[in-house]
């Protein structure tokens, strides 16, 4: 286990209280047997003078490798039309002529810039590392993260681009200064990065722990994403907030340039996640409380096995009260979910019971549509169908905000 002992973001002693959620399972860890899942300590603190909010207990980045091909994940592209002709059209410099991507995210908006004129080029970050790692892993963005660094970039490559795309990667990396100086080599004389990061501000303030995660660890909001901007000797020339019903997405075109430091975090600021710190026992008894009582009506389901879904089941001690565990993916069906010996079956295996009185979902919202007209049948029976998400708004979810 690692222990981060200073701040990513500006390396000041991270000596604020954290919040422990002990030993969970390693999200990514299906598998078809009865086999013991890998556990991991995940605690999370603030920084007491710049107030990123991070991970201070972290698995190591060997650990989070995934073991199946097929994990990967998605991220929001409905507002990259807008992105592109922002990078695009910018009437004070030449128009960009080449654009570089380094992640897996980074390929929407690069086709967006190629069809703009762009010409694109795509870094391979995984390299001699594909497939396997010892021959047991299929490596992906913890494996990413760590090459991203000067070192590992001055020999992966010699080409410079006057736009460089780095989407959703930043909040894995452990050193997110050294991966932002390694991002910087890229660029023409000229040249802006372009980094995009899930906004934390939302989950923090409606106190959803399922939003954290092994394999992020760093939880910005637009000031410490701003903050850590200035850390790494670039200042911002644009930001753009795109709204998402969980999370917003933080778009920040940075240039090199004098920049002014943000200074320390007030204690408004901090006031955020000391709240989610502290509130976080109560809360996982209410949510105790609340799934037990559905369980005592019925079996209750959990439709949807991502990483939060498994967050959720496992951080608040949920195990005991459900009992059906649901995704419609073909690859998962049949594997066991991290940290239980349960199996995965279809929405089809549940819409024809009787005995289920509630379903909990752990999908995003625009699947949402699609998945309440596969459980239509349940809901007609008296099933209760609610979103485990502690900030989605316009709906009854499964706990109301405290």
């Amino acid at each position: 286990m690692d222990i981060v002992k200073a701040c990513v973001s500006c390396h000041h002693p991270l000596t604020a209280p954290t919040l422990d959620l002990g030993d969970l399972p390693l999200c990514n860890r299906f598998t078809d047997r009865n086999a013991v899942t890998p556990t991991h300590k995940l605690s999370v603190s603030d920084c007491p003078s710049c107030g990123l909010v991070q991970a201070v207990e972290v698995a190591p980045v060997d650990a989070i490798v995934p073991r199946l091909p097929w994990i990967r994940y998605n991220e929001p592209e409905g507002h990259l039309d807008k992105v592109a002709q922002t990078l695009m059209l910018r009437s004070d410099r030449n128009t960009p002529k080449t654009a570089l991507g380094v992640g897996p995210f980074d390929e929407p908006l690069l086709a967006r810039l190629q069809n703009l004129g762009c010409e694109v080029e795509r870094l391979n970050l995984i390299g001699d590392a594909a497939p396997g790692v010892g021959g047991v892993g299929y490596p992906y963005l913890e494996t990413m993260q760590a090459r991203l660094r000067p070192e590992f970039i001055g020999q992966a490559t010699s080409s410079l681009a006057d736009i460089v795309v780095c989407r959703y990667l930043i909040e894995h990396s452990h050193e997110p200064v050294a991966s932002l100086a390694a991002l910087t080599q890229l660029l023409e004389p000229n040249g802006v990065l372009l980094i995009e990061v899930p906004d934390s501000e939302k989950f923090l303030r409606a106190l959803d722990y399922c939003f954290l995660w092994e394999e992020h660890i760093s939880y910005f909001v637009e000031r410490t994403a701003k903050a850590l901007a200035a850390q790494a000797g670039l200042r911002v020339e644009r930001f753009h907030r795109f709204e998402g019903q969980l999370e917003d997405a933080l778009v920040l075109i940075l240039r090199r340039g004098e920049v002014e430091p943000l200074g320390t975090a007030s204690p408004e600021d901090r006031e955020v996640f000391k709240r989610y710190r502290t509130s976080f026992a109560s809360r996982r008894e209410a949510y105790r409380s609340r799934v037990a009582s559905l369980a005592a009506k019925g079996k209750v389901a959990l439709i949807g096995m991502g990483h939060q879904s498994i967050m959720f089941l496992s951080a608040l001690g949920l195990h005991p009260y459900i009992s059906l565990f649901v995704d419609d993916s073909p690859q998962k069906q049949g594997l066991r979910v991290p940290g239980t010996t349960t199996a995965i079956i279809p929405s089809a295996d549940i819409v024809g019971r009787s005995d289920i009185s509630a379903c909990l979902l752990a999908i995003s919202p625009r699947a949402e549509i699609t998945v309440r007209a596969k459980l239509k049948p349940l809901s007609k029976k008296g099933t209760e169908i609610l979103p485990i998400y502690a900030g989605i708004e316009g709906k009854k979810r499964l706990l109301e905000a405290l």
